[in-house]
């Protein structure tokens, strides 16, 4: 038959072998992500987002507007060419 001392001693066993798995569930727990930690972090990742794809849009424009005038400039520098082909030729 166990004595009081005997299940004390028992007791004190179980709660020995038990410290080691409530710290660590402890620290998942301390370590765990929210769902409302996860929605701030979705937030601030959508703005940081959206903000560059509207800096990738300003440069898209910007790009675009150089194409452009590149064009023009050509198509002008074409047309002196061949306004300059046809005086030589008459």
């Amino acid at each position: 038959m166990l004595t009081k001392d005997d299940l004390h001693a028992i007791g004190e066993l179980i709660k020995a072998e038990n410290k080691p798995l409530k710290e660590a569930v402890a620290q998942i727990r301390n370590d765990m992500v929210t769902k409302p930690d996860l929605e701030a972090n979705n937030k601030v990742i959508g703005t940081i987002v959206r903000a560059e794809i509207g800096a990738v849009k300003q440069e898209l424009v910007k790009l675009g507007e150089k194409i452009a005038k590149r064009l023009n400039d050509q198509d002008e520098q074409i047309e002196k060419i061949k306004n300059a082909l046809h005086v030589s030729k008459n």
